[in-house]
């Protein structure tokens, strides 16, 4: 009975995806019956085969700019031959696609191929997809709330293999392993060596990017054995940036990882590995960083905790960096930042200031960078050296970064914990803003007089121990331990 239970068990497991998706027959006739392309009224997207049919559409010459579309369900293309929405930049997709929260299981190709100065939005490719969600964009492209959460191996990045001009992503985020692909093995897009390669958990190759509230946990790995003279560039957000990027609040916690023979530079980054001209605000790598190249020729290996050629502000830098060569933080420059990983590395940053590293990263950079220790960097002192133009880091209140320092935004919502009392009475610490699941203490300390009762709701613990759920108030009470008797002059009695 056990056996088959856990037979069952894993059968249940199998098949949790798709229980509710539909299973494309392979067809691609049936065109939408529902809305009107509008905004307001999309056309419902109710089928695989209508998605099909809107990929036949498009390659027939119809680009739908503007036209809105909205995805009902889930939908299982089943591994079956996949023409992409947009087979080639001649015939691009430049509609609205909502994919209403839904699923695409196990499509072997790119949804969509080309798309130019489109929206996608809403949708995850998951099961056993192999490609990101979009092989190239151009025009003015945006990209909203797209995951990709697939079990197979993906070449290339998360969501798009290329963009050749503006690409806007907000709240997208990549769980798959990424590797480069075996059928195309490079990206030549104005790199000047044409066989260099790129992969990133959410854009390998972009021209002009602006990335928010993005990440990536996904491991990243590329192998140019076999490619004599490449470079490759590996990135936990984006690959290589050719016009420029402005980066804030992302994050990478997966492994970034290259490696090579002959000829060979690998260039790895917890952010942007390749390119220049980036800002990067806000954002942080908590994953390993490293190369296995065996370089016998004169290319570079280096590795970047954040960003290879950028201006990098608020960040920080933490794992284990499996390289001599590289920066902590940039090879650019960086402010209020600090490195707190396992690293060899004798660099921090190349320009900027108030930035920190732990002492026992080995780094020798006083003039730009200083040296704290592991007690030092969990001090409140430390963050208000960090917060030197805002609010922007705080404590680690749900010790999910061993107790350093982290970004405000990474706990959410703020709950006010107010405490109330008789001014007279007594005073009340520990009060403020915190994330929940914080664990805070109050503490009750009675004015002369007076001696704590306990709190209104019972409890007597003082200071007493609170985990943050959400907005609170709590009521402190004291009681009288002495009195002073004042007798008047005509024989009163005034009692204080």
């Amino acid at each position: 009975m056990k056996y088959r239970l856990i037979i069952l068990l894993l059968i249940i497991g199998c098949l949790e995806n798709n229980l509710m998706a539909i299973v494309w027959d392979g067809t691609s006739k049936t065109i939408w019956t529902q809305g009107r392309g509008t905004k307001n009224a999309p056309y419902l997207i109710e089928s695989p085969a209508q998605l099909a049919y809107l990929s036949a559409q498009v390659a027939a010459g119809k680009n739908y700019n503007g036209v809105y579309f909205l995805q009902t369900t889930d939908f299982d293309i089943n591994s079956k031959s996949w023409n992409q929405i947009g087979g080639s930049s001649s015939t691009p997709f430049a509609g609205k696609y909502d994919g209403g929260k839904h699923q695409i299981l196990n499509i072997k190709e790119s949804v969509f191929g080309y798309v130019s100065s489109a929206t996608i939005s809403n949708l995850t490719i998951a099961g056993a997809s192999t490609y990101p969600l979009i092989y190239e964009t151009s025009g003015n492209t945006t990209m909203v709330n797209c995951h990709n959460k697939s079990t197979a191996k993906v070449y290339y990045a998360g969501l798009i293999r290329k963009s050749t001009k503006v690409l806007h992503i907000t709240n997208c985020s990549n769980y798959a392993k990424i590797t480069q692909s075996v059928v195309e093995t490079k990206i030549t897009h104005h790199i000047s060596r044409e066989d260099s390669r790129c992969a990133a958990g959410i854009v390998a190759v972009v021209d002009s990017l602006y990335a928010t509230n993005c990440y990536n946990r996904g491991a990243v790995n590329l192998d140019g054995y076999g490619t004599p003279s490449c470079t490759i560039y590996a990135g936990g957000i984006v690959g290589y940036v050719f016009q420029g990027a402005i980066i804030g609040k992302c994050f990478n916690r997966s492994s970034i990882s290259c490696s090579g023979g002959y000829a060979v530079g690998c260039d790895c980054a917890g952010i942007s590995s390749g390119g220049s001209h980036c800002i990067i605000d806000q954002c942080y790598n908590t994953g390993n960083l490293g190369n296995n190249s065996y370089n016998t020729g004169n290319l570079s290996n280096y590795i970047y905790g954040i960003a290879n050629n950028a201006t990098v502000t608020n960040c920080y830098s933490k794992g284990t960096f499996g390289s001599q060569s590289g920066y902590g933080i940039t090879y650019g420059t960086s402010h209020n930042c600090y490195l707190a990983g396992s690293s060899t590395l004798p660099k921090v940053t190349t320009y900027g200031g108030n930035t920190y590293y732990l002492e026992t990263c080995n780094a020798e950079e006083e003039k730009i960078a200083h040296p704290k220790s592991e007690n030092e960097m969990q001090l409140q002192s430390f963050i208000d050296l960090l917060n030197a133009d805002g609010e922007y880091f705080c404590q680690d209140y749900t010790n999910s970064n061993g107790g350093f320092p982290v970004l405000r935004w990474q706990l959410g919502k703020f709950y006010p914990i107010r405490g109330l009392c008789k001014s007279e009475q007594g005073t009340i610490t520990g009060t403020g803003a915190y994330p929940k699941g914080a664990e805070i203490q109050l503490t009750a300390t009675p004015k002369d007089n007076f001696a704590f009762a306990g709190w209104s709701d019972g409890v007597t613990d003082n200071p007493r121990t609170i985990k943050v759920e959400g907005e609170a108030t709590y009521v402190a009470q004291f009681e009288r331990t002495s009195y002073t008797v004042y007798v008047n002059q005509d024989c009163s009695i005034t009692v204080e």
